[in-house]
């Protein structure tokens, strides 16, 4: 098994999507808090690697399509802290 890629993020973070490949999210101004560790993902794909992920509460929910839900699992490529 492959190590998890290196994150900087850590509990506590705030965060938002990055403008790629998230352009909509990213210009939204949604934000969230970093709840976990990185931590290995689940997959679907047989042989495929499961990639880093940390579960994030975010400000309002993410779309529609997810119903409510304000916690979601984040891949931490797909998503940067924000700095002051």
């Amino acid at each position: 098994m492959k190590k998890l890629m290196p994150s900087k993020l850590v509990q506590g973070d705030l965060v938002q999507y990055r403008e790629f490949p998230h352009k909509e999210l990213h210009e939204s101004g949604m934000s969230g808090l970093v709840l976990s560790k990185p931590y290995r993902g689940h997959t679907l794909w047989e042989n495929y690697e499961a990639a880093t992920m940390v579960d994030v509460l975010w400000d309002r929910p993410r779309s529609p399509a997810w119903g409510e839900k304000h916690i979601c699992e984040e891949y931490i490529d797909e998503i940067e802290a924000i700095t002051w």
